[in-house]
Parts: C-alpha cells; sequence; structure tokens
C-alpha cells in the first residue's frame, strides 16, 4: 500500500500502536511523512499534518484536497 502511494506522490502518515524501530525505519524509507504511535499527541499530530501540508504544497499538490484511510 505504501509504494502504491509513494508513487502517486500523496503524502501519508503512518498512526499505529506498533513501536518496533524496524517497522518505524521501514515507513519512513517507504516514503510516509511522519510515524505516530497511540496514544496520539495533539500537538504531535498537528505537527505532522503541517508537515504532510508542505510537502504536498511543494509537489505541487492541491492544499484542499485530502484522502483519510483506515
Amino acid at each position: 500500500l505504501m509504494s502504491k502511494i509513494k508513487e502517486k506522490n500523496i503524502p501519508f502518515i503512518i498512526m499505529t500502536g506498533e513501536k518496533s524501530k524496524e517497522i518505524i525505519i521501514k515507513a519512513i524509507q517507504g516514503g510516509a511523512v511522519d510515524y505516530l504511535t497511540k496514544p496520539i499527541d495533539p500537538k504531535r499530530l498537528k505537527t505532522s499534518l503541517e508537515k504532510a501540508l508542505k510537502k504536498k504544497k511543494n509537489s505541487g499538490g492541491n492544499d484542499n484536497e485530502f484522502h483519510v484511510s483506515f
């Protein structure tokens, strides 16, 4: 899934309960803008979303277009 999203140049954030360093490294190498573990800190989430928006804007994306997947 991450490789398909990365191919389309869509910034994404991984949010999970898994804290394994291997998985975190794999997610970031796979193109994730950030990796958040539960419980999610609202300030950290805000920072991650701002980072994703900046990445999307710098790649020529539309700031008003969002996709959320669970």
